[in-house]
């Protein structure tokens, strides 16, 4: 069952880059955090938010080219 309640996302984000690291390691690939994701919090369920996180940096570094860079950030919007 879901659970949506406030998740701190550069959490979120440091465990998925964790995950995709050795790959992007693999292929010189650099992945960076902008500043925008540091003291966000989101509403989400951490578990769904991780896993969507995971599978858009891993798609990222497996269709980059060689020596390339994806940069993960965020914007916060009024409501």
């Amino acid at each position: 069952a879901m659970q949506i309640e406030p998740v701190d996302l550069a959490g979120v984000v440091a465990q998925a880059v964790a995950m995709a690291e050795p790959a992007a390691r693999e292929r010189g690939i650099a992945i960076r955090t902008a500043g925008g994701v540091a003291g966000l919090s989101v509403r989400a369920d951490r578990r769904c938010l991780l896993q969507v996180l995971g599978n858009l940096l891993s798609n990222a570094v497996k269709y980059n080219r060689p020596q390339g860079e994806v940069t993960i950030d965020a914007v916060a919007e009024a409501a």
